[in-house]
């Protein structure tokens, strides 16, 4: 007779419970705070502001430079000019009511590699934002905790600044094979073709077309107070990136309740408490306590009556881990190109991509994002962690 052992098999591990909630728990129970180089590591950029200099060849030059932060010389620049120009004794008496700025855009250049995500857009809003807060608005003594006795602010009012519209002009060189590309993009930003006459240029092999195109800035009325126009130049650094659905590009309302809807180019920008997503032309991305995802145009953002609505533009974004131990220990993830992400507002919803409307939106529940720095791109996800395990 023959003795078997019989110690019973080892027992099977319970099934692991991976809730959102334990994650975001774990987190939090952590202290760890991530930002925008824990989202999209790699690269930032950064503008940067220069008058004058050796290198000017205008009077009144000014120009606005794209760096990376990984790598020397600019990858992007526009270069501009701008002065007073005082009516003559001659002019009819509505022109000598008010004096005019002139503006030219002399270069505005990207180079090739960095082209396709409007940063061209962004330079040239950049330089609008800087002339306007030079010539058209009363908001370089803006303060806001200006609290000074009431003669004083009567002697503070009497020495602001004089405003002045602003004519910019700008010479649109486009290749011939590609008629109305350039022209087209800079209508987009707000300029309009001056003159129909339209010069033709020969470079070698190539032939372009010079258009005379013009853009003005209003000033606005002495008596108004405004705050300062949002600018990147203000932002330590930033990065491009693609926000994406299930069907592409995602586009978002204009309005809450609004039926437009609109795709944008969008940066990303590390905040005090979160991250912001703004297009390249500055509107900001907000979500409201319903739920709804729109944008805040740069002239609503210099309203006082929206400071509130500020704290709707942060995000914070979490990163969930779907690699777990035996020790219950979260593991990092492997593959930066493959991380998970929630963005959670400061309502405590979580933004998303509407299958339906492919719009912007906000839930109570969780929506992921995966995160790819290599080529600056969040896309929303029905990939989750407990579908990883499995």
């Amino acid at each position: 007779m023959t003795s078997r052992n019989c110690t019973p098999p080892p027992a099977k591990k319970a099934k692991r419970e991976t809730s959102w909630r334990s994650w975001k728990g774990e987190l939090e129970a952590n202290g760890k705070r991530f930002g925008l180089q824990d989202l999209l590591p790699g690269f930032t950029l950064r503008l940067e502001h220069r008058e004058g200099g050796a290198l000017a060849a205008h009077r009144g030059e000014e120009r606005i430079l794209l760096f990376r932060s990984d790598k020397p010389g600019a990858i992007a620049k526009i270069i501009y000019s701008s002065e007073i120009e005082h009516q003559s004794s001659q002019s009819s008496v509505a022109e000598l009511q008010k004096d005019i700025a002139q503006a030219k855009i002399h270069v505005l250049d990207v180079k090739s590699q960095y082209r396709g995500r409007d940063l061209g857009g962004l330079l040239f809003s950049e330089a609008m934002t800087n002339l306007r807060s030079k010539y058209c608005n009363n908001d370089d003594n803006e303060d806001d905790n200006f609290n000074v006795d009431d003669h004083l602010k009567s002697d503070y009012n009497h020495k602001q600044k004089q405003l002045y519209d602003v004519n910019c002009s700008l010479d649109a060189e486009e290749d011939v094979t590609r008629h109305g590309k350039l022209i087209d993009f800079y209508m987009r930003l707000g300029c309009h073709v001056a003159s129909k006459r339209v010069q033709y240029i020969s470079d070698n092999d190539f032939a372009y077309r010079k258009v005379h195109m013009q853009v003005t800035l209003k000033a606005a009325a002495p008596t108004t107070k405004q705050k300062k126009r949002s600018s990147l130049l203000c932002k330590a650094s930033f990065l491009p990136v693609q926000l994406v659905g299930d069907a592409g590009k995602l586009t978002v309302k204009t309005s809450a309740g609004g039926s437009e809807a609109i795709k944008f180019d969008w940066l990303v920008t590390q905040a005090d408490d979160g991250i912001m997503f703004s297009t390249t032309h500055g509107h900001v991305l907000i979500a409201s306590p319903s739920g709804d995802v729109t944008i805040l145009s740069p002239d609503d953002q210099m309203c006082g009556s929206n400071s509130e609505v500020e704290g709707w533009a942060i995000f914070v974004p979490i990163h969930i881990s779907d690699e777990i131990d035996d020790n219950d220990g979260i593991l990092p993830q492997s593959d930066s190109s493959r991380s998970l992400w929630v963005l959670r507002s400061c309502h405590g919803t979580f933004l998303t991509a509407d299958s339906a409307s492919k719009c912007f939106s906000c839930t109570k529940l969780p929506s992921f994002w995966q995160a790819n720095g290599s080529n600056l791109r969040l896309a929303c996800t029905s990939d989750t962690p407990p579908r990883r395990h499995h």
